[in-house]
């Protein structure tokens, strides 16, 4: 992987990063399905569902997108022998 690739990716990680931290911090009251929120400030209720429940959802795919196309960068699929054991090891990484 060449080095603007390689600085390129991390700076899309950090943003999602930021975005998952900012989307965990969502700190307005659940309620009910029949209970109302009462909201006294609308700007801040506002940008806090827009980040969490709007751009939040949009990290984890991304972190998948990206682990996927590293996963799969160096593999040759022609070779069955190669993809079989790349599985293996990461199984095996993962338990």
């Amino acid at each position: 992987m060449d080095t603007f690739l390689k600085d390129k990716l991390r700076t899309i990680s950090f943003i999602i990063t930021v975005i998952v931290v900012f989307a965990h911090a969502y700190n307005i009251p659940l309620l009910n399905i029949h209970e109302k929120v009462q909201v006294t400030n609308y700007i801040n209720y506002f940008i806090q569902y827009f980040i969490s429940m709007g751009v939040g959802k949009v990290s984890v795919p991304l972190f998948y997108i990206i682990s996927g196309y590293l996963f799969f960068q160096n593999l040759n699929t022609k070779n069955t022998k190669e993809y079989i054991n790349k599985y293996k090891k990461r199984f095996k990484s993962l338990v």
